[in-house]
C-alpha cells in the first residue's frame, strides 16, 4: 500500500516494503518532483482479494505505529489504519507544496481474463459450448466493492482538496458490466486486475481531467516540470 508508515501485517517482507516505499519518497524530494499520482488496489487492502482469485487468501491487517496490533483482521481496523496512512502521506506532500493526483482503482474482474478467454476460445474451436461462469463485475458490484475506499477517499478531498482521477468510468462507459475489450476487440486486462499496456491507452485517451491536469502543469513552466 503505497501510503508512509503502513505496512501489512507482521511478515519481514512487508516491513521491507515500507523502507522500499521510503526510497521512493526519497526520490521524489531528492529530484525535486512536483507532480505525483498515487495508485493502488485500494478495495484489497482493506478487504483482501476479490472472486475467484482469493478463495484460499485471508484479508491481511492494515498496520502502523499506531496500532495496537498487527494479529487480527477486521475491516474497521484496517479503515481506521488506511485512513491514517492516507493523511500522513498528503500532509507528506502538500507540506513540500508537491501536488497529489489519486487514481481510483479499475474494475477488479476477479479471474484471469487471457487465460479464461482463452481456454472459452479454444472449447470453442472444438465444438464445445461452455457455459461460463467468469463474469465480469458489474457497475454495482464495483460500487459495494469500493465505497468504503471511495469515502475515504472522497472525505480527504473535502479537507485537503486533492484531486481525484476515477479510472473506472472509461471501463464500464454505458455498459452493465466492466468491458474487457475495446472497440476494435484488443483486450484490456492482463491479468485479473491489471490492464494490459494496450488497456492503459485506452483508460487514458479516455479520461480527458488526465489531460487537463498534465497541460495545467505543464504550462506553469518550471524547468523540472517542463522535463516530466
Amino acid at each position: 500500500i503505497p501510503f508512509r508508515g503502513v505496512y501489512e501485517g507482521e511478515s519481514p517482507l512487508w516491513f521491507r516494503h515500507v523502507e522500499i516505499k521510503e526510497e521512493f519518497f526519497n526520490f521524489i524530494l531528492k529530484h525535486r518532483i512536483k507532480l505525483v499520482f498515487l495508485c493502488g488496489r485500494w478495495a484489497m487492502y482493506l478487504k483482501g482479494y476479490y472472486k475467484f482469485e482469493g478463495r484460499t487468501l485471508p484479508p491481511f491487517p492494515l498496520c502502523d505505529n499506531e496500532s495496537s496490533s498487527c494479529d487480527n483482521y477486521s475491516l474497521e481496523k484496517n479503515i481506521v489504519v488506511f485512513k491514517r496512512g492516507l493523511e500522513r502521506t498528503i500532509r507528506f506532500f502538500q507540506e513540500r507544496k508537491i501536488k497529489l493526483v489519486v487514481l481510483l482503482d479499475v474494475p477488479e474482474i476477479g479471474w484471469d481474463v487471457p487465460e479464461v478467454l482463452a481456454k472459452k476460445s479454444l472449447l470453442e474451436y472444438w465444438g464445445i459450448h461452455v457455459r461460463s461462469k467468469y463474469l465480469p463485475p458489474t457497475v454495482d458490484e464495483y460500487y459495494e466493492r469500493q465505497k468504503e475506499v471511495i469515502a475515504l477517499f472522497e472525505n480527504a478531498r473535502r479537507k485537503y482538496g486533492i484531486t481525484l482521477i476515477r479510472t473506472y468510468t472509461p471501463l464500464f462507459g454505458n455498459s452493465r458490466y466492466a468491458r474487457l475489450f475495446d472497440e476494435s476487440g484488443c483486450l484490456l486486462y492482463r491479468d485479473d486486475d491489471h490492464l494490459s499496456t494496450h488497456g492503459a491507452f485506452f483508460v487514458a485517451r479516455n479520461l480527458p481531467e488526465l489531460e487537463t491536469i498534465l497541460k495545467s502543469f505543464l504550462q506553469k513552466g518550471s524547468p523540472t516540470e517542463k522535463s516530466f
